[in-house]
């Protein structure tokens, strides 16, 4: 579903189907991996910020050394 407006730079608007069971603040993943999580839901629709866009920040653990640290999205492409 295309998307042009919104205050993110880097966000995707899903739709759903009726009786769908998403809700605000869970996260979006893909065939890859975690991709951002959801940040406003509709009857029909959600929209999902992904964590490329700038304002994206997701709180994470380092394996080896199990120190905090933050995710920061860039507004840069996505890198595989």
């Amino acid at each position: 579903m295309a998307d042009a407006g919104g205050v993110y730079a880097r966000a995707v608007l899903l739709s759903l189907g009726p009786n769908h069971s998403v809700t605000k603040g869970q996260v979006a993943l893909d065939d890859r991996g975690l991709v951002g999580r959801v940040t406003e839901v509709g009857t029909r629709s959600a929209r999902v910020l992904l964590i490329t866009d700038i304002n994206s920040r997701v709180p994470v653990t380092l394996e080896s050394s199990r120190a905090r640290a933050l995710l920061v999205g860039t507004n840069g492409p996505a890198r595989i």
